[in-house]
């Protein structure tokens, strides 16, 4: 569960700069302009891509903490577990529009609308889903196996200092 939620995070970093749930108020039209950017550059169906990435990584987790789960029960639980994410999404991007509001300016968001618009942002926007399946597990796997390794690294110089975890 862990690996699945600092995949999520990983991920989500990705997508768009920050995440917060207490982001600012946003002026009306500023707060639009935000909401246009993600819909320009196409952020609900990344949300949706990383979700559908993501799946099988929790999957895998559920299946290890329970590996008696028989194929039905797995296959509900996955149902289960992808329409409550999908079902959420929307709140994601409402969090994403608030932080956008809040870090650029309403003529930087409708610049950044237009770029999306663009036949470069298009084509960034059509690449997107296909680079996020790749990097997706990509980043999980670099998150497992760089966290091991800082944690023995982290270790050692505690232990060097006479320190104990």
């Amino acid at each position: 569960m862990k690996t699945f939620f600092a995949a999520l995070a990983f991920s989500a970093l990705i997508v768009s700069p920050c995440l917060a749930a207490d982001a600012a108020p946003a002026v009306d039209s500023h707060l639009a302009a935000a909401l246009d950017v993600l819909a320009a550059s196409n952020a609900q169906q990344n949300v949706l891509a990383m979700v559908d990435a993501l799946t099988p990584i929790m999957l895998g987790q559920v299946k290890k903490q329970h590996p008696d789960a028989n194929d039905k029960v797995i296959a509900a639980f996955q149902s289960a577990f992808h329409d409550e994410m999908v079902a959420s999404s929307g709140d994601l991007l409402k969090m994403q529009a608030a932080i956008y509001a809040e870090h650029f300016s309403e003529a930087d968001l409708k610049a950044l609308a237009a770029f999306y618009r663009s036949d470069a942002g298009k084509r960034f926007v059509t690449e997107q889903p296909a680079m996020m399946k790749e990097i997706t597990p990509v980043a999980s796997a670099w998150g497992m196996q760089t966290t091991q390794r800082a944690i023995q690294k982290a270790t050692e110089k505690l232990q060097k200092e006479g320190l104990k975890l």
